[in-house]
């Protein structure tokens, strides 16, 4: 296997990754206000770095006069300074010096110093002066393609081709423990038979020397799982907290006389469910404020201002601390800090009125307990943390290798995967199971739909109207939440022909997050999710009750019932009519 691999995949000695401005921390590119706004990039100083260069799509305030200046710098020393005029409508593109090896990171800072005739801090929009760095702009980079096993997890690339052993149901776990070893971004990971020319390819065996050519890393499944995660891979729940430098997010640093954002997710899996009594205490490191300069420092929630007190004039760090009403608080939540300083425009005009502001990764989120909500596919997902048994069929090792590929988008927080062939039983002592075989051996793990039935329906009581029938040639993948054991699980299969398990590998993190009941059907139209309980119910042949058949043919009953009235009113016509004759 590994010596067809290496005649597959060339062995490069340096790869150039573009990494664009979403991966940066920025997914919509950035915009800052004032006449000198200026936005920080951080990222590791891998040892692999070998050269790097910044493309910046860059717009500046349509108002801002030719002689405005642009500059980057790196690790605090300037590289580069042009004007706008110089710059014209091109991108602007600057090889960047590389920090020393000994550097833990690599800050790029991109500033302005814009300057406006009249009024450049006027409360009108159309003359108010900003920076926007486009969502096309990126940092490419050159690296090393040779090291350790443990720099070649350590690599700027996001793309990463796995294979092995067919059938191996050891596979399914890979890109999940993938996503942990790299400690800066999100890894996406594609099972393949045959490695592509050029890529990154991680080849794993049952037994065996770990080797790595280049592009290609050769290892046991055994050295595969010792190799140690970076600290802070899956975020610590302190006691119900946990700071913002474990939630892997770029909080960076800004300046401007405009407000100056700093945005953090909570997802679900950090809490485990819905956070009561959710407090935000969060840090700010902020530069003196200007000359007659005043602002206040914020804290929204969800879109909700919960928290907001005045900015002190001196240089320093500031607190504030926020209680999040429970009306707003959801399985994930969504907090921006927002440096709101007022500056006069006289100050603001001069070019004096700048505040640089940093939201530090030692603030956090905090709760009091966890309220469990009724389950859906999404709050299931969101939710995985601790210790999470894997059982798999190895004829569906494919699907579950792409699903924990998506779950690692979703959720951070598992901390033990254990992977293990599907015998039809769920073992104990897991916080939750994901379980993927044929439908014949899911029976006894209490799911919504029973997989193995051959035709069944899905109603709307109320209404009596089927919203989804499948029997006859009908074939999708099937998702449902379920519990067996006293463990909560999610078990994927499929309904008709083995094939439409293969329906999986078209749903993305991105529709996962979005299956908001307990069952999902997967089919050619794409991911419909029912919920079946409260509001939809499973009938099978033979076991609709009297309301259920009621419910559907009532129409027809009143038809034939009007039918029967109307001829026994004729029959009764006639008979008088014929006797008064």
């Amino acid at each position: 296997m590994i010596a067809a691999a290496l005649a597959a995949v060339a062995l490069a000695t340096t790869a150039r990754v573009p990494i664009p401005i979403g991966d940066l921390g920025y997914r919509d590119g950035v915009t800052i206000v004032g006449t000198a706004p200026s936005v920080t990039f951080d990222l590791p100083r891998y040892a692999s770095l070998r050269a790097a260069t910044l493309v910046l799509a860059v717009h500046a305030s349509p108002v801002a006069a030719p002689e405005s200046t642009i500059a980057v710098a790196v690790n605090g020393r300037l590289v580069v300074r042009r004007t706008l005029h110089e710059l014209g409508n091109a991108a602007l593109v600057v090889p960047l010096p590389l920090p020393p090896l000994g550097a833990k990171t690599f800050s790029i800072a991109v500033s302005g110093a814009l300057r406006v005739a009249g009024d450049p801090c006027a409360a009108d929009p159309n003359h108010r002066l900003f920076l926007r760095i486009g969502r096309d702009s990126a940092l490419v980079v050159q690296a090393l393609t040779d090291g350790t096993a443990e720099a070649f997890f350590r690599d700027y690339r996001g793309a990463i081709e796995v294979t092995g052993p067919p059938g191996d149901v050891a596979l399914a776990a890979v890109p999940y423990r993938i996503d942990r070893l790299e400690p800066w971004h999100r890894v996406d990971a594609t099972l393949v038979a045959r490695p592509t020319p050029g890529r990154r390819v991680l080849v794993l065996t049952r037994s065996g020397p770990t080797v790595r050519h280049g592009n290609l890393l050769a290892m046991s499944f055994a050295d595969f799982a010792a190799l140690p995660a970076p600290r802070g891979q899956a975020p610590e729940r302190r006691g119900g907290s946990v700071a913002f430098a474990d939630l892997r997010q770029h909080l960076g640093t800004a300046s401007g006389t405009g407000e100056l954002a700093f945005d953090v997710p909570l997802d679900a899996s950090i809490v485990g469910g819905v956070p009561d009594h959710l407090r935000v205490h969060a840090l700010v490191d902020h530069s003196a404020l200007p000359e007659g300069a005043s602002g206040t420092l914020q804290v929204l929630v969800n879109g909700v201002l919960v928290g907001a007190r005045t900015l002190r004039r001196e240089a320093g760090i500031q607190t504030i601390d926020a209680a999040v009403p429970a009306s707003i608080v959801g399985p994930s939540n969504d907090l921006r800090v927002v440096v709101a300083p007022d500056v006069p425009r006289a100050v603001c005009a001069s070019g004096a009125g700048a505040v640089t502001a940093t939201l530090l990764g030692t603030s956090t989120f905090a709760w009091s307990g966890v309220e469990l909500r009724a389950p859906t596919i999404e709050s299931f997902l969101t939710a995985l943390h601790g210790r999470v048994a894997l059982l798999v069929a190895p004829s569906f090792t494919g699907a579950a290798f792409h699903f924990l590929n998506e779950v690692g988008k979703l959720n951070a927080a598992i901390v033990r995967l254990d992977v293990m062939p599907y015998d039809g039983t769920i073992p104990a002592g897991y916080d939750a199971a994901l379980v993927f075989a044929d439908p014949h051996v899911l029976g006894n793990l209490g799911l919504p739909i029973r997989p193995a039935e051959p035709e069944f329906a899905v109603v709307d009581p109320p209404a009596g109207a089927e919203v989804l029938r499948a029997g006859g040639a009908s074939t999708f993948a099937l998702l449902q939440l379920g519990t067996a054991n006293a463990t909560p699980l999610l078990a994927v299969s499929y309904h008709g022909a083995p094939s439409a398990i293969g329906g999986v590998a078209s749903v993305g993190a991105a529709q996962l997050s979005k299956q908001i009941a307990g069952v999902t059907v997967i089919d050619a139209s794409g991911a419909t999710t029912y919920e079946i309980g409260e509001k939809l119910r499973v009938t099978y042949p033979g076991d609709e009750t009297l309301a259920e058949i009621w419910a559907r043919y009532r129409l027809a009953f009143a038809l034939a019932f009007v039918l029967l009235i109307a001829a026994a009113g004729l029959y009764a016509a006639r008979r008088l009519t014929g006797r008064t004759i």
